[in-house]
């Protein structure tokens, strides 16, 4: 077993580089910036498109699993499906739903400041311009949240003793689900699920999918 596994994996390894781009683009991105210091500024590029990088083991991660492992594959009954993207983060997911569905009409929510500055750079500088971007925070009320801005993937609404805490816009979910309707809901907003999801339950029925982080 150990002997086969030793060949198994290398052919793999070369079997993907030559018949799958985004594992190619993965792998020569992990060399290129994998020796990075976390939350060091560079530029990143997945396919075509030229990214603002704020944390090059963010980006490594993310690359992998939305571009290679395709953990947001879905089929779609038509070719504009409605997306609603909570923590959109750089833009990853955002420009994985374009490749998918080039029609689609996606709205995407990133609380960050900073992070959502490079989501517009990484989805309306490609192009994108179609996208909405919104830079606020989805909660179950609208207001004002404390929140922690760990310079990657892991921000998040802030607790006692957390540096690098921001004041950033909420707003209820509920109030944009009233007035929209969405095919595709793709969740990842960092422990804010406990109290966003249960303030949408009533708007689940809506969805044909959803995606929870």
């Amino acid at each position: 077993m150990l002997f086969k596994t030793f060949f198994r994996e290398p052919l793999k390894h070369a079997y993907m580089l030559f018949t799958d781009r985004d594992y190619r683009g993965w792998c020569v991105e992990s060399t290129r910036l994998g020796h990075l210091e976390r939350f060091r500024k560079c530029r990143g590029k997945v396919r075509d498109w030229s990214l603002v990088v704020p944390d090059a083991a963010s980006y490594l991660s993310a690359y992998k699993e939305i571009f290679v492992q395709k953990i947001y594959r879905f089929d779609a009954s038509k070719e504009a499906p409605a997306i609603l993207d909570l923590g959109a983060n750089i833009g990853l997911s955002v420009l994985y739903f374009k490749s998918l569905y080039p029609k689609a009409q996606i709205t995407a929510f990133e609380a960050d400041p900073a992070i959502y500055a490079c989501l517009e750079k990484n989805v309306h500088g490609n192009g994108f311009r179609d996208v909405e971007l919104i830079n606020k925070a989805v909660w179950d009320s609208n207001g004002t949240l404390r929140f922690h801005a760990e310079g990657g993937d892991g921000g998040r609404v802030a607790q006692d003793g957390d540096g690098g805490v921001v004041e950033v816009d909420a707003i209820d979910i509920r109030s944009h689900l009233a007035e929209h309707s969405y095919d595709f809901l793709k969740m990842d907003i960092e422990g804010a699920e406990h109290a966003v999801f249960p303030a949408i339950k009533g708007y689940l029925p809506k969805f044909k999918l959803v995606f929870l982080e």
